[in-house]
């Protein structure tokens, strides 16, 4: 089975291949911007392809006689157009799933991904879904709730000033997934050649907590206390143009929108809690195993 993983570096994109690099059979054809980290894996025999994917020559390369294609859409925070980004991407990927007769795609969406609206960035993979959706190819989108690996952005602050600093109540509840067990799910399907026509697949993680809960479970495994700070939209705004994180007003605006869709329900899963959308990595354990290291290694 000939594959190819776009976002090969990323967060869920290095762990899918981490899983398929060694099966004899499966051919790699794995997509980065710049390639590093993918050293190893072009020592054992994946192919790999370094660009842009927002250039339409690059995944009219990568797709040739490819099975299957996990696509995903790389973050870009500094772009004008939030949509837009995956306007071009989404356009870039069904002219070469179309040119190279692509049977098999499995998407990297959202959750969220059934409104049409009021989402921010999450608009892109709802567009993403309803495109893909149409073509006569056999699709799933994979509808990850939000990463724990997020909490990372905070090491500085947790360590410096014991709290997390969002756009978001402390009271607003959501699903929280870690970054393996989303790739762990799309491994599996990717794998499993039975599955036909289009299905969408929910990973609504472990269970779902208050943003006052996550730094209450934050402090309990540094044993010090931690805040969940809410920040108004303005403070947002200024916090995150400045040069140190780097958005643009317009993409600070979108992550703005996610927040506040997550405080108002607007922004939830389509479907209910279940044993197949469980997943198995728990927030404290997440917290031990990453989060607090990082926050150790900061400088």
């Amino acid at each position: 089975m000939k594959i190819v993983v776009s976002g090969a570096t990323g967060q869920v994109g290095s762990k899918i291949v981490s899983q398929l690099i060694d099966r004899s059979d499966c051919e790699l054809v794995l997509l980065s911007k710049r390639g590093i980290g993918l050293e190893e894996a072009s020592r054992k025999g994946a192919t790999i392809y370094t660009g842009d994917i927002k250039e339409p020559a690059f995944l009219q390369q990568a797709l040739a006689e490819v099975d299957t294609f996990y696509l995903m859409f790389p973050p870009q925070n500094n772009v004008d157009d939030v949509i837009g980004h995956y306007r071009i991407i989404l356009e870039n990927a069904i002219a070469a799933i179309k040119q190279h007769h692509v049977s098999r795609v499995v998407l990297q969406s959202s959750y969220g991904s059934h409104r049409d609206r009021g989402t921010g960035s999450i608009v892109g993979t709802y567009l993403a879904e309803q495109a893909l959706k149409t073509l006569e190819i056999d699709f799933t989108a994979i509808r990850p709730s939000y990463f724990m690996e997020n909490f990372l952005w905070f090491t500085n602050s947790i360590r410096e000033s014991d709290a997390i600093f969002l756009p978001v109540s402390g009271e607003a509840s959501t699903c929280f997934i870690a970054t393996q067990d989303i790739a762990n799910a799309a491994t599996e399907i990717i794998l499993d050649t039975q599955w036909h026509g289009n299905q969408i697949k929910e990973l609504h993680g472990h269970c779902n907590l208050t943003f006052d809960r996550i730094a209450e479970i934050i402090g309990k495994e540094l044993n010090r206390p931690v805040k969940h700070i809410e920040l108004s939209d303005e403070e947002a705004i200024s916090a995150f143009v400045a040069p140190q994180v780097g958005f643009s007003h317009t993409y600070a605006k979108a992550f703005i929108e996610i927040h506040r869709a997550i405080e108002t329900q607007w922004l939830k899963p389509e479907f209910a809690h279940s044993q197949t959308t469980t997943e198995a990595m728990t927030f404290d354990r997440f917290v031990r195993a990453f989060l607090k290291p990082a926050i150790a290694n900061t400088k």
